[in-house]
This record gives C-alpha cells, sequence and structure tokens, in this order.
C-alpha cells in the first residue's frame, strides 16, 4: 500500500475526506509515529516480519569483533541477534551455533573454530579462531521505513487499519485537541493492532501474544 492510501483513510476517520485540515503534509509525522509503534510492537513480539538471515560472513583467522564499521560489517538493518552459527571456510559443511556469552573466557587458547561470541559496546566479539571461519548471523531486522511522501510503500500486509487508526488518535490528539476522539481511535487502533499480532503469530505454538490500549503518545521517542 503507499502513503496516500493511508492518508484517506486517516481522513476518513477524522471526517476531513476533503483534507480541508488534515492534508497529505499535516498526517505525515502522525503516519511516521504510528510506524515507529508499530515497529516496537513487531519487534517485542518477534512478528515473522522482522526475522531474517545474513549473507554468509567470511571471517579470517584472529579476528576478535564484528561492528557496523569493521570489513566485514554487520548487516546494517540489524536490531537483535538471535542465533550465531559458524563452519570452516570454503566448506558446505553444516553451520553449527557459536555459544553466547556474557562475557568471553579469559585464557581461552585458540582452537579451529570460534565457539564463542558476545554482544558488547555494540559489537559481536569473538574468541580468535587460527582458521578462517564463515558467519551466519539469524537476526531481527529494522523494518518499514518512515514514509517521505503519497508515493511512500508501507509493505506489510493488513497493516493499514492500525495505521491508519493510530495516526488519526495522534492528529486527534495533538493537532485537533480532541482527547475524547483520540481516545476513540486509540482503542480502535488497539483492536487492529491485536487481530495484526494474533494473524503473526497462528503459526507459533504456544507463542503468548502481550497485548495493551494505546493510552496517546504526543511525540516521538
Amino acid at each position: 500500500m503507499t502513503a496516500a492510501e493511508v492518508f484517506a483513510r486517516v481522513r476518513f476517520h477524522l471526517n476531513d475526506v476533503g483534507a480541508t485540515y488534515f492534508t497529505d503534509a499535516v498526517l505525515m509525522e502522525p503516519v511516521n509515529v504510528a510506524l515507529d509503534d508499530l515497529r516496537g510492537e513487531l519487534l517485542d513480539n518477534n512478528i515473522p516480519i522482522v526475522n531474517t538471515v545474513s549473507s554468509d560472513i567470511p571471517v579470517d583467522a584472529g579476528i576478535t569483533e564484528i561492528s557496523l564499521a569493521t570489513t566485514p560489517p554487520l548487516p546494517p538493518n540489524l536490531v537483535e541477534i538471535q542465533e550465531l552459527l559458524e563452519r570452516a571456510f570454503g566448506t558446505s559443511d553444516q553451520f553449527i551455533p557459536v555459544v553466547r556469552k556474557e562475557f568471553l573466557p579469559y585464557g581461552f587458547t585458540p582452537t579451529s573454530e570460534i565457539l564463542y561470541w558476545t554482544w558488547q559496546e555494540e559489537k559481536v566479539k569473538l574468541n580468535p579462531a587460527n582458521s578462517k571461519r564463515e558467519l551466519r548471523f539469524n537476526y531481527l531486522k529494522t523494518t518499514l521505513p518512515d514514509i517521505i511522501g503519497p508515493a511512500s510503500n508501507i509493505d506489510m500486509i493488513r497493516a493499514k487499519p492500525f495505521i491508519a487508526y493510530r495516526a488519526a488518535a495522534l492528529a486527534a490528539e495533538n493537532l485537533g485537541e480532541d482527547p475524547e476522539r483520540a481516545a476513540q481511535l486509540n482503542n480502535n487502533a488497539g483492536r487492529e493492532l491485536e487481530k495484526l499480532m494474533n494473524l503473526s503469530t497462528k503459526g507459533k505454538q504456544a507463542m503468548p501474544v502481550r497485548r495493551r490500549p494505546f493510552i496517546g503518545v504526543s511525540g516521538r521517542g
């Protein structure tokens, strides 16, 4: 869907289909705040749209850390690492998990495998292997970038009802100064978010869905 479609739905909720007050330019920030809220819910609930797997990353012998600034770098859209795996470089061996630690072991003697890793200072710290390795990350990624205009795409199926209600609530509260209407719209947004999260988690056995009503946010965090 496009941002223009969302703008039209927001205006419908605000009884301004002619865009007398709530123009596209006015609605840009409320829609982006609604996208912020949705991104947070997707990450908090580990919804499949944020799950991804990195390309295989070669790591030379002796390497002790990987960050956004190293060569090779961490994936630029990485939010949280779920699992790190390794294998011998240039082979078709099965990837094996690298064990995550709070702190790397002291006095560790390098082997042909990395074995342990930790996340510190927004860097992956590694026990240096004495052979070249290949790493693969299973991780949570950033998604749903901010819109920059009516033609911007919002690439998530069934997300429009929540985004439109939430953006309308923000506009009603912060621009229209109508807290009663904002509360009603936030209630509708919470209902649509619950449906969206439940649909996305149906395939996950015994995974609870945490829900809470929106109480209104006056600015972006």
